[in-house]
């Protein structure tokens, strides 16, 4: 109950006019008690005006162990255009090994930087059969700068399907 009542309090809070870095340090808190009532006030604050406040949403979405969360950021990630931005969200959903992000990342990986070099950080970071095969098959036609980070996710990848007894 008081976690929910805080969160509340949060969701408030960042509705509200208030200087980008007090809206940055709660959403700072907010990830760590952050539940679903908080969400949607998150997810909205990645389209924010300030760069400051966007990214808090950004970090804050990641921690917090909830779909909705990673959902939030998949849809953030299919509107942006900034190549910066499209690689910190994906950067997020990696972190996350959200799954159900591989099919949304793949195409990254032939993306100039740095949306192209996150994608195959993210990718060897959720590394499950989907994304093992998306790297594998993005490894020879990597650019020539992109091939040791590329090789780099394909092993990263490789070692977490062992460790999870993945095939």
């Amino acid at each position: 109950v008081e976690r929910a009542a805080c969160c509340r309090a949060i969701a408030t809070a960042l509705q509200t006019p208030i200087p980008a870095e007090a809206k940055a340090w709660m959403l700072k808190l907010s990830a760590f008690a952050a539940g679903q009532e908080l969400v949607p006030v998150v997810a909205g604050l990645l389209r924010d005006s300030d760069s400051l406040v966007r990214e808090s949403a950004r970090c804050a979405l990641q921690q917090i162990p909830l779909v909705t969360a990673a959902e939030a950021l998949r849809s953030a990630l299919r509107e942006a255009s900034d190549p910066a931005w499209k690689a910190a969200l994906t950067l997020a959903l990696g972190a996350r090994r959200d799954t159900a992000s591989v099919p949304l990342i793949k195409p990254l990986l032939s993306a100039e930087a740095p949306a192209g070099e996150a994608a195959f950080v993210a990718l060897g970071q959720i590394a499950d059969a989907e994304a093992a095969a998306a790297l594998l098959a993005a490894l020879p036609k990597a650019r020539v700068a992109l091939r040791l980070l590329a090789a780099e996710a394909c092993l990263k990848c490789a070692e977490q399907m062992l460790r999870q007894n993945q095939p």
